[in-house]
């Protein structure tokens, strides 16, 4: 189940990534480093970004008024080494660059906030890093309630990162269920019912339920997310295959056979459609169905479905 809950993660954790206008204008050669860093990051260049982002960095330190443009330098770097699992060398330059985004901004500024929270997800893959993660997180709920309110959509995320992050692999669910209430309450008013982050918000708390078996309380949220995401992004798409695999995994494990074969059903049905038939994806819809069929004595339709699952995966190979 744990696995399931980073299919949302990408939604709820997005980071802002956009500097003030006026910094941009003064110096072409460091912008035009960053720009092209930016593109090489999102080619999957990061040898190439890493290149750009320090050519930036040495751009900006020629004039010492600039130590935002240096922080900015830094941070991208710390997204570059942070994406390739370097996270003693993103840790470094994280470090230096929060004190100068401090100085050309205060302390309080949301871009602090933003850069703190990309230091959380370092120190957790760091050797003790467990309390300073933790201690940082607060601190960025705190700069953001202050610097944008207390029901800004940024606040929701602080709580995701705190419950997701912080609580979620360390067993401590009771304490991220409030967290999570809060973040879906303030997307639910600041985006509308039927936004998908607020689809994203009710699977996550759905996922905290399901993790302790109460089902009764996950199953509504399972449902109403996944009529959100048939909407938006639509009836096939990834968000929608997910809840279809959550609502049949709920009615499962409750020995509710009939009703969470019409899940993994369609679950099947979609991935075939949007994936092919023969995609390894597919093959894992047909073992988790399969798995059912035997429960409900239902061995030679599951024994098929076994067959064509091994036969996809060995072509696959």
């Amino acid at each position: 189940m744990v696995s399931a809950l980073f299919v949302f993660l990408p939604l709820l954790l997005t980071l802002s990534t956009s500097w003030p206008s006026s910094v941009h204008a003064e110096n072409a050669a460091w912008e035009n480093y960053i720009q092209s860093g930016d593109k090489a990051k999102q080619d999957g260049n990061l040898v190439k970004a890493e290149e750009l982002y320090k050519s930036a960095l040495v751009e900006a330190e020629k004039d010492e008024r600039y130590g935002y443009r240096v922080a900015i330098a830094y941070s991208k770097l710390g997204a570059v080494y942070k994406e390739r699992k370097e996270y003693t060398q993103a840790e470094v330059v994280y470090k230096r660059a929060i004190p100068m985004f401090e100085g050309a901004l205060g302390p309080d500024h949301p871009e602090v906030a933003n850069t703190l929270n990309n230091m959380v997800n370092v120190y957790l893959h760091l050797p003790d890093g467990y309390m300073i993660a933790e201690a940082l997180s607060y601190r960025v709920l705190a700069i953001r309630e202050k610097a944008l309110g207390q029901e800004h959509p940024d606040v929701a995320d602080s709580l995701d990162t705190l419950a997701l992050l912080v609580y979620f692999p360390f067993g401590r669910l009771a304490q991220g269920e409030p967290l999570l209430q809060r973040a879906l309450i303030i997307r639910e008013k600041a985006l509308g019912p039927d936004h998908p982050k607020v689809a994203v918000s009710l699977s996550t708390l759905a996922f905290l339920y399901d993790a302790q078996g109460k089902y009764e309380k996950a199953e509504p949220l399972y449902k109403r997310a996944l009529a959100i995401f048939e909407k938006n992004p639509g009836p096939d798409s990834p968000e929608v295959v997910q809840a279809l695999y959550s609502l049949g995994m709920i009615y499962s494990n409750q020995r509710k056979f009939t009703q969470a074969e019409v899940f993994f059903k369609r679950r099947l049905l979609s991935l075939e459609r949007t994936r092919g038939s023969d995609h390894p994806d597919v093959a894992d819809a047909l073992v988790t169905y399969s798995h059912l069929l035997w429960e409900m004595n239902r061995k030679e339709e599951a024994n098929a479905l076994l067959a064509r699952a091994k036969a996809i995966r060995e072509k696959s190979r």
